[in-house]
């Protein structure tokens, strides 16, 4: 099962962590696998770090991925 991974900033990391906030947005660069891999369904999950604390992640089944304008919304 493919993971994807990005790092988040600690203001919204330990909400993402938490379940408080259970998505992503991110700018689409298709020059960058992970968005290509999304955008093929071959990736299924997402672990998020923090940038904070490269210590501090979670890994999370990924449930949607959409495409609004130029951003990527993930949902786990």
């Amino acid at each position: 099962m493919k993971t994807v991974e990005f790092k988040s900033d600690k203001q919204f990391f330990w909400a993402e962590e938490s379940g408080d906030k259970s998505n992503t947005v991110r700018e689409i660069d298709l020059e960058d696998e992970r968005f290509k891999s999304l955008i093929s369904g071959d990736a299924k999950k997402i672990k998020i770090t923090s940038t904070d604390n490269i210590n501090a992640n979670f890994t999370r089944k990924i449930s949607n991925v959409c495409i609004w304008k130029d951003l990527m919304i993930i949902s786990w």
